[in-house]
């Protein structure tokens, strides 16, 4: 299911698709019910979706401009942790910010 062929095979790409809407959702249904702490819940879900989202942007960015699948999984590999590490910083800073923690 998962290989990595990226032309017309479900791959990579469309199992984080999958986990980008499963947070983008788990923000929302936590606006919508309230709970308790239901804002630490959105915070988290929906900053995560959008470090997710400039995860995605480096392999799109890839796909465009970079020809030889060797250079460009390890491309992709470094800037996406990159992204997650420096997304990981922010969150967690601004819910320290925001007594979200």
């Amino acid at each position: 299911m998962l290989n990595d062929n990226i032309h017309g095979n479900i791959g990579w790409f469309h199992f984080f698709a999958i986990v980008s809407l499963l947070t983008v959702i788990g923000g929302m249904y936590a606006a919508w019910r309230r709970h308790k702490n239901w804002l630490t819940a959105h915070y988290y879900f929906m900053s995560w979706s959008v470090v997710g989202l400039y995860a995605a942007l480096w392999s799109e960015i890839g796909t465009r401009f970079v020809d030889n699948m060797k250079d460009f999984w390890w491309m992709v590999a470094l800037a996406t942790f990159m992204t997650i590490a420096i997304g990981a910083r922010i969150i967690n800073k601004n819910a320290k910010k925001l007594n979200l923690k």
